[in-house]
């Protein structure tokens, strides 16, 4: 566990592959920024809690998240002095045997904005590719433009959706979708 700090440490790495390990990475009040590698095998590939008010902010960008016995990311806020921040671009989290991204509480996700769409690939995860819970409207997540299960929750036959609209839950967990939505979260995709 790295250390705590109101200012998140920054933190660089590249081409870093991580396999047959417990946690990945597991951090607390960092500014990390990584590009390209993979994380496979894991209990959790990413795992980033917003212990004692740290605030944090992830970037990935070529990253391959798959294979991990639970999750590809967990990422927790908690509170808005520990809201922790996750932009990913050009990756995955593919194949997961829970959630491929579990976002809980004060948690600001951008896998992809109308005008820089996130080409991930969020498919083949034994629960939602997205799980967002916690307190309604702490969380905000917008994930347009990447490749999502195919024919799933409106996706179409290539896994897109080719409106971008703003989904609203609650939206329950459940095998193999591409998103759940706690009661007042929602999810521009």
């Amino acid at each position: 566990m790295v250390g705590l700090s109101v200012t998140p440490v920054p933190a660089t790495i590249t081409n870093a592959t991580l396999r047959n390990v417990n946690i990945g990475l597991e951090a607390s009040g960092l500014a990390l920024q990584m590009s390209g590698g993979q994380i496979t095998n894991a209990l959790d590939a990413i795992n980033v809690d917003g212990l004692n008010q740290s605030v944090g902010s992830w970037s990935l960008t070529n990253v391959s998240l798959s294979g991990n016995r639970r999750t590809g990311i967990r990422m927790r806020g908690l509170g808005a002095a520990a809201r922790q921040t996750l932009t990913m671009r050009n990756s995955n989290a593919n194949s997961n045997q829970g959630s491929g991204l579990l976002l809980l509480n004060v948690v600001t996700a951008d896998l992809g904005t109308a005008t820089s769409p996130g080409n991930n690939f969020l498919l083949g995860n034994g629960f939602s590719a997205i799980d967002v819970q916690g307190v309604a409207g702490e969380s905000t997540v917008t994930a347009v433009g990447n490749t999502w299960q195919p024919s799933t929750q409106g996706s179409d036959a290539s896994g897109h959706y080719p409106v971008t609209e703003t989904i609203h839950g609650p939206i329950g967990l459940d095998l193999h979708t591409n998103f759940s939505l706690c009661d007042g979260c929602s999810l521009v995709r």
